[in-house]
């Protein structure tokens, strides 16, 4: 890590190129509009959402789905309009390959 700087992030933002056809960013905004689109999460919804948001990181997820019902009692409670608790994140951070990194990035598409 001893290149990254400021000045070495600022070169690779001012040469950014964003090109057509990028799967990453055509990914985002699906996976974005797969939440969107869903009025209340099901298990089944959950299991699919956790699959593709693993699917950008390097870990294999496994799924703990023994609180399926008060981890998507959470989730359903967020998408409308409640705010998770640190103690309700740690339940998602149960399910979802006891990872935070993992439960954020679900919390990326479901709630962005």
């Amino acid at each position: 890590m001893k290149n990254l700087s400021f000045e070495n992030l600022k070169k690779d933002v001012e040469t950014f190129i964003l090109t057509e056809n990028d799967s990453y960013i055509d990914s985002y905004i699906e996976f974005i509009g797969y939440f969107k689109n869903l009025d209340w999460i099901e298990k089944h919804n959950l299991i699919i959402a956790s699959h593709f948001v693993y699917g950008w990181m390097p870990t294999i997820i496994q799924l703990d789905t023994k609180n399926v019902d008060e981890v998507l009692s959470i989730l359903n409670g967020v998408k409308n309009g409640h705010s998770a608790t640190e103690s309700e994140l740690e339940i998602i951070k149960q399910c979802v390959n006891n990872s935070i990194v993992g439960t954020s990035k679900l919390f990326t598409f479901y709630k962005p």
